[in-house]
């Protein structure tokens, strides 16, 4: 059985107090989470920890895409066997940068930075 999650993106929209919410929300077109912190009253905790949840999407994708990368070069046999081509060898370092690229603002979104 395969379930997808709602699509992102997912949005920290914070502490809303004048619609009183007593704490953060994270939506997509609908409500995702409502975010406490374990310490109630804590909302530093509170914020990093909606903006992890707001983050989940786009560090799934970012993951998703690293291992599908890192199957192909499975496939090619070996890291060296990207050096037989160096037009492979471009193509290659241009998707990992994109990529890396991807999971840096996915690791910045989460962390609230």
């Amino acid at each position: 059985m395969t379930t997808t999650h709602t699509a992102g993106p997912w949005t920290n929209h914070g502490r809303i107090p004048q619609a009183g919410l007593p704490h953060s929300a994270v939506a997509a077109k609908t409500l995702i989470a409502r975010v406490y912190s374990e310490a109630f009253g804590d909302s530093e905790q509170e914020a990093a920890n909606a903006c992890l949840i707001a983050a989940a999407p786009d560090l799934l994708e970012a993951l998703q895409k690293l291992l599908r990368i890192q199957n192909d070069v499975e496939v090619l046999g070996e890291w060296e066997a990207l050096e037989i081509n160096v037009g492979m060898r471009k193509k290659t370092r241009a998707k990992v940068d994109e990529i890396h690229a991807q999971a840096c603002a996915a690791v910045k979104k989460a962390i609230g930075a």
